[in-house]
């Protein structure tokens, strides 16, 4: 298969392998990790989501920017998961308009600028 499509088919592939995974999650484990185990995949898939939309062949080795993008994922699964509590922080987030869609955003942007 050519390389264009392979590029285009596998961030495709890993948008329904995350369907796949919410699915079973929901099906094999309990009720008490079924939210912990959907928030970590979710990130997990669109963070790898982001990392196949970067056309770079060749990995940064840049330490800083893959620091600050490992912060900035820990602080938004980190909340979502009710492990990091600033209501402060939070509260003036809010009043930005900043929700899970633009923090979902945001990790396709992480996944995508951590090898860039």
């Amino acid at each position: 298969m050519d390389k264009k499509y392979t590029r285009w088919i596998l961030p495709l592939l890993i948008l329904l392998a995350l369907g796949l995974a919410l699915r079973i999650i929901e099906g094999i484990f309990p009720v008490e990790f079924q939210s912990a185990l959907s928030t970590i995949a979710t990130a997990a898939s669109l963070f790898a989501f982001g990392m196949f939309l970067t056309n770079n062949k060749k990995r940064s080795s840049g330490w800083f920017k893959k620091l600050l993008v490992s912060f900035v994922m820990l602080i938004i699964v980190g909340k979502r998961l009710g492990w990091i509590e600033f209501d402060v922080f939070w509260t003036y987030i809010n009043d930005l308009g900043i929700n899970q869609t633009i923090q979902n955003a945001v990790i396709i942007y992480c996944g995508w600028i951590f090898f860039d």
